[in-house]
C-alpha cells in the first residue's frame, strides 16, 4: 500500500504529487506544486529516510528535471510537463 511504501519511502512507479503530498505529511510541511503540470511524472525511486526533507527533495527534482527553493517556510517547486 502506499502508506507502507512511505514509511519507506520506496515507490514503484508513483505519482510525483503523490509523493510530495506524503512527504508534506511526514514533514509537516507546505509544498506547493502545480498539480496538474506534474500528474503525469512517475517516479521509482527508494529515497533514504535518514536523510533530510531537502536531500529527498534533491533526488525527487532531478528525477523529474524539477527545481524546489524554500519560500517562508514553504517549499516550492517548479518543474515542466512530464511526458
Amino acid at each position: 500500500s502506499f502508506t507502507e511504501e512511505m514509511q519507506q519511502f520506496a515507490f514503484q512507479n508513483a505519482p510525483v504529487t503523490d509523493i510530495f503530498k506524503a512527504l508534506e505529511k511526514v514533514y509537516d510541511t507546505e509544498i506547493l506544486f502545480d498539480q496538474e503540470l506534474l500528474s503525469d511524472c512517475r517516479l521509482t525511486s527508494t529515497l533514504d529516510e535518514d536523510v533530510s526533507l531537502f536531500e529527498k527533495l534533491d533526488v525527487l527534482c532531478e528525477a523529474i528535471d524539477a527545481s524546489y527553493k524554500v519560500v517562508d517556510a514553504q517549499v516550492v517547486i517548479s518543474g515542466r510537463k512530464c511526458r
